[in-house]
């Protein structure tokens, strides 16, 4: 296990639920001086943050916020905006239609569904590349990239979970795999760098890369499962429905290392820290290793409001930096 010693700042992107207002290029506020936001205790600091106005999400978790080479991309009042990870300049932005559920990006594209569709983008400049017909009737819907490959995963309100496997160039759909929840076949695939994750029917399923031998599995039921962080020995990733228990687990064995409960977003690791957004709208964190709670970091939105429907943490380990997006 990697452990690393860090002073990290805070880059928070706000989003808040309030009346619709007219869409302006987001402008970010700078915080210059070394504002703490959180305790002496815990080195955390706010750079700047993004105000934008109402969005279109359902209560829960959602990807809509992730980096890439070119930045940091996120997804706010029906528009998808590209800006500068540093400062928060915007780069560039454009429109989208309906509710926005996940986003991925590889190294030349942006992917997101909206408004029970996918839509492509040029990650460079923002502009559209192609678009899938709308899927109605889908309770949630996710995204990830695998083997040069686009995968679409949702939950049907049929209850039923859905694949569908595209082109990312063309958006040309190749295979559907659709399996009723109570069976065991039924699954989703999340590729990590050594393991593969499945979801079959009330299990998490983990497999060796490329490979059917199952390592272990664990029963989460019928919660949602955010996308896991993986490190060297560990899978950090929070369940749940509405509010979501955070778990540590052993890699090579599925074993929980430690767990907690009561937040509302994904988790984020950097160093030997863990982050999530608390049931409260704080940033708790937590030592990888032993679980120990190290404090809790209060961040104030730029308006009040107490229906925030959309958490989300990135972690960029690299400068270090956190991005809190609410």
């Amino acid at each position: 296990m990697k452990i690393k010693s860090i002073w990290l700042s805070v880059f928070v992107i706000f989003v808040i639920v309030g009346c619709t207002i007219p869409t302006v290029t987001p402008t970010p506020t700078p915080f210059p001086d070394r504002r703490d936001v959180g305790a002496n205790t815990i080195p955390l600091r706010e750079k700047w943050r993004v105000s934008s106005g109402s969005i279109e999400h359902y209560a829960g978790v959602y990807h809509v916020a992730t980096l890439s080479d070119q930045g940091l991309l996120y997804a706010a009042e029906r528009q998808l905006v590209l800006a500068n990870s540093q400062n928060g300049q915007v780069i560039w932005q454009t429109g989208y239609g309906g509710r926005a559920d996940d986003l991925v990006v590889n190294e030349e594209r942006v992917f997101l569904t909206n408004d029970y569709r996918i839509t492509a983008y040029h990650l460079t400049d923002g502009q559209q590349l192609w678009q899938t017909k709308q899927q109605g009737g889908h309770r949630w819907y996710g995204l990830y990239l695998d083997d040069g490959f686009l995968f679409e995963y949702l939950l049907s309100s049929w209850e039923a979970e859905i694949t569908h496997k595209y082109d990312p160039q063309t958006g040309v759909r190749l295979d559907t795999w659709i399996h009723p929840v109570a069976e065991e076949e039924a699954h989703f695939h999340l590729p990590l760098e050594t393991i593969d994750l499945w979801r079959q029917g009330r299990w998490l399923l983990a497999t060796a890369k490329g490979s059917d031998q199952v390592l272990w599995r664990l029963a989460i039921g019928s919660d949602r499962t955010t996308k896991p962080v993986l490190t060297d020995e560990l899978l950090v990733f929070t369940r749940g429905v509405v509010e979501f228990d955070l778990l540590v687990l052993e890699l090579e064995s599925g074993q929980i290392r430690w767990q907690k409960s009561g937040f509302v977003s994904n988790a984020a690791v950097i160093g030997n820290t863990v982050y999530a957004i608390a049931n409260n709208g704080s940033i708790s964190t937590y030592d990888l290793i032993s679980g120990q709670r190290l404090g809790d970091v209060e961040v104030k939105p730029s308006v009040t409001d107490t229906q925030i429907y959309s958490y989300a943490l990135i972690a960029n380990e690299k400068d270090p930096l956190l991005y809190a997006y609410y």
